[in-house]
């Protein structure tokens, strides 16, 4: 099971990237074209266990793959996920470590036998733009005497940065969605999550997310991308909205997909509408200001299974106590038609 205090980001990186085909994809995207001769990608798999543990490895998504070289030779491929606004200065320090504690782990199993190379790779999902590539040497210190020689005596790998955030959706459908179009919809979500026009971004993946749907498991595959957008948008696009796009972009029979999340986000939009507005009626009775958070509750609920809510409707929840917007809330959720809502 996903740590519970991972980001919805994180988790819906480690869900799409951990499945072998769409992390040969992003890979192929990450890796400069040198590193990928020697490595076929073709035998890629997961591997179990994590790199990070403790309280970092609760909130980080990390992915550590095997693989062959050309010649059969194993090779480890370990992809770091960083959701910040800003990548850290000292994240190459936070690389060797993971990989050293790695080679540690390969050396115990066969101390004779050549140990397997490493290559870190970085997908950054942040505001600030990264670099191309972080390298661990630009740390030391350069200036004084001798330092040259002096770092030269010191660890040093450069590592891929492959920056979510620098690249458009066309090109990252581009680049990925030619081998993965769900590794391609999820970048593109996550570089997208943050603005106002996740509808538009939604259309303009329409035909990405139309070769997801049609795919072996489609409808899990949309509905895992449609929840994160559900879920980590700060302007998400409402129930309705998303199942006109289901139906006019991505394919007919994804209605299904949109209307199973429309009533599950109707369904936590009750809960929370409930928690906020009721929290302080449960504890203090009926103040002036619990029966205004409920009534606005009930309002947003109403919102979004009806449309605009009438005057008439407007009325009865000014002039409800908190006991009959509890039920109203409940009854909006399930009942077909507005008028029922207020009925017992």
């Amino acid at each position: 099971m996903e740590p519970s205090s991972r980001s919805p980001h994180d988790r819906l990186f480690a869900s799409v990237f951990s499945r072998p085909a769409e992390a040969r994809a992003l890979l192929r995207a990450a890796l400069p074209a040198a590193a990928l001769v020697g490595i076929d990608l073709r035998t890629i798999r997961l591997e179990s266990g994590r790199m990070i543990d403790g309280e970092l490895g609760k909130r980080t998504a990390d992915l550590l793959f095997s693989a062959r070289r050309r010649g059969g030779a194993p090779v480890l491929l370990y992809v770091l996920f960083e959701h910040k606004s800003t990548l850290a200065r000292l994240v190459p320090l936070q690389l060797l470590g993971y990989v050293t504690r790695r080679l540690e782990v390969e050396s115990g199993s066969d101390p004779g036998a050549p140990l397997p190379f490493v290559v870190p790779v970085l997908v950054y999902h942040g505001v600030e733009p990264a670099p191309s590539f972080v390298r661990l040497d630009d740390l030391f210190d350069r200036g004084g005497s001798g330092a040259d020689e002096l770092r030269r005596r010191m660890p040093a790998f450069e590592v891929p940065v492959f920056d979510v955030g620098r690249i458009d959706v066309d090109e990252l459908v581009r680049r990925v969605g030619e081998r993965s179009p769900f590794g391609a919809a999820a970048l593109a979500l996550m570089r997208s999550i943050r603005g106002r026009d996740l509808a538009e971004v939604l259309r303009a993946l329409g035909g990405t997310l139309r070769r997801v749907f049609l795919a072996p498991g489609g409808a899990e595959r949309l509905r895992i991308l449609i929840t994160y957008v559900s879920i980590a948008a700060r302007h998400p696009p409402t129930p309705e909205k998303v199942i006109e796009i289901m139906v006019n972009d991505v394919h007919p029979e994804a209605e299904e997909v949109g209307l199973t999340l429309a009533e599950q986000w109707r369904r936590e939009g009750l809960e929370k509408g409930l928690e906020k507005g009721l929290e302080k009626g449960r504890e203090e009775g009926e103040t002036v200001g619990s029966r205004r958070e409920a009534a606005d509750a009930l309002l947003r609920v109403l919102g979004i299974r009806f449309g605009d809510v009438p005057d008439w409707a407007r009325a009865r929840v000014a002039d409800a106590d908190v006991a009959s917007l509890r039920s109203w809330l409940e009854h909006a959720v399930v009942r077909e038609r507005l008028d029922d809502v207020f009925r017992k």
